[in-house]
């Protein structure tokens, strides 16, 4: 991708992807190797006559448990800072791009979104309460809330998705006059609906003929579609995305 102009935002998504889930289960490995070895040197060290010595495998094993889980939190936080996905959305003031992949022949697609023709929106959040939760989702607190978006133009779609508290959630999903309103769907009666028990294995409920006929039906579609081609931003971008949506949208799409 070219480098974007000084006016352009780049929104990176998949803040979590595999390259840094598989390097916090690496550090937690080497993390608890190298704590224990550690620990039984300096017990081996500063405790020769001590009772602890008849221990020292217990302390080491229960001492490098927290160590290794602070290392790879640290080494979480680090990288994603500094090592993005390579799944970018360019944000500018004449719209916004992002290059995707066609699956079914492994190329790459330009979908672009102008801010100063018309925009459809559909705009959904729902909680993560009472559903079996799966990979990402099961990190995130129970009492959260995922916000999602889809930007319709002509045939270019983009779904972008988040997950906020709800203090912050409350900022988008309580605000009647957001150029497109944020509507509430319920994934655990969706769950219930198509006879999946919470403790049942995570996979993705059946959306009935009957949801999709119903009044958010188009709202059931576009979380369809977010399983299969959503790009989860950081709540901080989805934030800045969405104050750029509404700025265009009072000034250009009325």
């Amino acid at each position: 991708m070219n480098e974007a102009p000084s006016s352009t935002k780049i929104l990176h998504a998949d803040p979590e992807h595999g390259g840094i889930r598989l390097a916090v289960i690496l550090t937690i490995v080497f993390g608890l190797l190298g704590s224990y070895l550690l620990i039984r040197i300096l017990l081996g060290l500063f405790a020769q006559d001590s009772i602890l010595l008849d221990f020292a495998t217990v302390i080491s094993c229960v001492g490098a448990i927290p160590i290794a889980l602070g290392c790879a939190w640290l080494v979480e936080e680090y990288l994603k800072k500094t090592w993005s996905s390579g799944l970018e959305i360019e944000l500018s003031d004449e719209g916004l791009r992002f290059e995707g992949g066609n699956k079914e022949d492994d190329s790459e697609d330009t979908h672009y979104v102008a801010f100063n023709q018309r925009v459809n929106l559909t705009h959904w959040y729902f909680s993560l309460k009472g559903y079996p939760k799966a990979g990402r989702e099961r990190r995130v607190p129970d009492n959260w809330v995922c916000l999602a978006s889809q930007i319709q133009q002509n045939g270019t779609r983009i779904i972008t998705y988040t997950y906020l508290p709800p203090e912050k959630a409350n900022r988008w999903v309580e605000d009647p006059d957001f150029v497109e309103p944020f509507h509430k769907i319920s994934l655990a009666q969706a769950y219930k609906d198509s006879g999946v028990r919470r403790w049942s294995a995570p996979n993705r409920p059946q959306v009935s003929s009957e949801m999709l006929a119903g009044p958010d039906g188009r709202y059931w579609i576009a979380e369809r579609r977010r399983w299969e081609e959503g790009l989860e931003l950081t709540g901080e971008n989805f934030e800045t995305l969405m104050e750029e949506i509404e700025q265009k949208a009072q000034t250009d799409f009325e």
